[in-house]
């Protein structure tokens, strides 16, 4: 029994040596199996295992039959930070290997997508979606950079550099193609118009010098697609910006051009170029400046012109929006450069206005109202209408019993609304119409101006309960007509403004009227501000068409540069329009800054009688 004991107590005591060696091995495994890890790493090159047989000092076997015992046998524990260093490094070589094999993979297939442009001579194949190459390039480059920027680029840097500067290069090429194309498509509609080309025959030569090497140039990628092939072509990107600068040239001289026009007739600024583009390349057509009319006059829609055999053609006839008719004398000829038949045209507006308010001013007590109404055009109603109200007012002023004479007016005004809301029902025309009730809305202000100078007893003509009031005064002397509000007077613009529509006048409308005029009195501009929809805009408008003024409604935006800015404001002060500019807080602060030293350029001009 005792012996029985004894040898299960020996027997515990080897189970025990034996776990005890079993432990000790396997923690000596887990040490050291990083190193095997690192050893089996399938990312070691022959240049990895150097390094690793000159840390050991010895060569590495690296057949099927080499075993873990064998790894012991070399004593190759002893150099595991060396070694995972190595496998490390291995790793992340091959992994900035790899993501610079997808880069050359990528743009081995990138092919550029093109689509027909077609022309009036020719069809001609453009690139297509070029932002989505130039994308690509941007993230191409910032992997480039990534891994150039690496420590474990050292085996591949010069294939990094090679890749840096092609790269480079193609981002610099799309750039300058890109340029090419889209200044190659805006001016090739402009020269294929013969006249164009024969007011700027140099810069024509130029642009088909360039024409012919865009299309070269796209017929070489018709046969070669590859985006990155294509645009690495040796001497390419040199040729592209010697085109670009001629392109950027013929863009400069272009604009001087356009610059020559718009002075001869101011109100080509209110045209975009593309607008005024499309008026000059068929200039010989003078129905071409039709669709254009809109953006130069206030209410000129369209042209009436007669084409006589032996002599040019002349304009006979304008007519509105509304389709009321006005003829004009037989000196509106077109010949000439369009610019300066449209001057022409200007200022037979101006004058056969002008001569119609005399007419109109002449008529006046002459004819039954109605009959005298339909005899004269909307704009020639309503403006000699006002002459005489005011003219009846100046003349109760200077009564012997003012307020008598005041009572009188009103009461005839009173009357006279009354036949004016009868006769809605006997005008057969739109245009028509439409003036009746813009002298109803006029009249019934009249009413009520009248009611307030005799409740208030005001019988004076310096009163001020009177001088507020927007006044016409026609004068004898030189035929002219005056506008009047408070101190400032202006003289009537005899901009055709046709049978528009006018805004209700109320107390508020009285008030900003008041503070516009009298700050045009100081060669000021005006500011309304308010919430939106509450009739800013109409106002200023409104008041525009009661002063005879063309008034250009621009809405402004993040977007609009001093330049754009400095067009409007030459063509406001060349022409003597009006220009409201819609969201005027929405320009950078940075172009404000400008627009304040325009206008104070502007108003120093007016200040010094430069500019009138």
């Amino acid at each position: 029994m005792l012996e029985k004991v004894i040898s299960i107590f020996f027997l515990g005591l080897a189970v025990n040596d034996i776990l005890a060696s079993l432990r000790e091995s396997v923690m000596d495994f887990k040490r050291n199996l990083p190193i095997v890890v690192a050893l089996s790493n399938p990312c070691l090159q022959t240049r990895h295992w150097d390094t690793i047989q000159f840390t050991i000092g010895r060569p590495v076997p690296r057949d099927k039959d080499f075993t873990l015992e064998n790894l012991l046998e070399l004593k190759i524990f002893h150099h595991k930070d060396k070694i995972i260093e190595t496998s490390t490094t291995a790793s992340n070589e091959a992994t900035l290997e790899g993501m610079l094999k997808k880069v050359i993979s990528l743009w081995t297939k990138t092919e550029f997508k093109l689509t027909a442009h077609k022309s009036e001579l020719s069809e001609i194949l453009i690139v297509a979606f070029a932002e989505d190459i130039v994308t690509q390039i941007e993230e191409s480059q910032v992997i480039v950079a990534t891994i150039k920027g690496s420590r474990y680029s050292g085996p591949i840097k010069n294939t990094v550099e090679e890749w840096d500067r092609k790269l480079s290069l193609f981002a610099r090429t799309m750039e300058e193609w890109m340029i090419c194309q889209r200044n190659w498509l805006y001016l090739e509609q402009i020269f294929l118009a013969s006249d164009i080309q024969r007011q700027l025959p140099v810069e024509a030569k130029l642009f088909f010098q360039v024409d012919s090497s865009f299309k070269e140039l796209m017929e070489n990628v018709k046969d070669r697609p590859n985006a990155f092939k294509a645009a690495t072509v040796p001497g390419l990107l040199e040729v592209l910006q010697n085109n670009n600068a001629h392109l950027e040239k013929i863009l400069k001289c272009l604009e001087d051009f356009l610059e020559i026009k718009r002075k001869v007739f101011p109100r080509f600024y209110f045209l975009s170029n593309d607008d005024l583009l499309a008026i000059l390349s068929e200039s010989k057509n003078p129905n071409i400046v039709q669709p254009h009319l809109v953006k130069c006059f206030e209410n000129v829609r369209h042209l009436d012109i007669t084409y006589p055999a032996q002599s040019a053609p002349v304009v006979v006839m304008i007519r509105s929006s509304e389709g009321e008719k006005i003829h004009m004398p037989n000196s509106v000829r077109i010949r000439g450069a369009v610019e300066q038949w449209l001057g022409n045209l200007e200022s037979s507006v101006f004058d056969i206005v002008k001569k119609l308010v005399k007419l109109g001013v002449m008529d006046w007590g002459q004819l039954e109202f109605k009959k005298w109404m339909f005899a004269h055009p909307g704009q020639v109603v309503l403006l000699v209408s006002q002459i005489m109200f005011n003219k009846e007012c100046v003349r109760s002023f200077g009564s012997a019993d003012p307020k008598n004479e005041l009572r009188l007016a009103h009461d005839n005004l009173v009357h006279q609304l009354g036949e004016l809301a009868d006769l809605i029902f006997d005008i057969p025309r739109l245009h028509q119409k439409t003036t009746l009730e813009a002298l109803l809305t006029l009249y019934v202000h009249c009413r009520d101006v009248l009611a307030e100078l005799i409740e208030k007893r005001v019988f004076k003509p310096e009163d001020f309960e009177w001088t507020r009031q927007l006044r016409y005064q026609w004068n004898e002397n030189n035929n002219s007509c005056y506008v009047l509000q408070g101190n400032a007077t202006f003289l009537y613009g005899y901009e055709y403004l046709g049978c528009s529509s006018r805004l209700v006048i109320t107390p508020l409308t009285d008030r900003c009227w008041l503070t516009l005029t009298g700050a045009l009195h100081l060669h000021l501009g005006g500011s309304p501000a308010g919430p939106a929809g509450t009739g800013k805009t109409e106002t200023v408008k409104d008041l525009a068409k009661a002063l005879g003024k063309h008034c250009v409604v621009f809405n402004c935006s993040e977007g609009l540069d001093y330049k754009m800015m400095g067009k409007f404001f030459s063509g406001m002060a060349q022409s003597g329009a009006w220009c409201c500019f819609d969201e005027f807080n929405r320009i950078d602060i940075e172009v404000l800054s400008v627009v304040a030293s325009q206008l104070h350029a502007i108003k120093t001009a007016k200040d010094s009688q430069v500019l009138r």
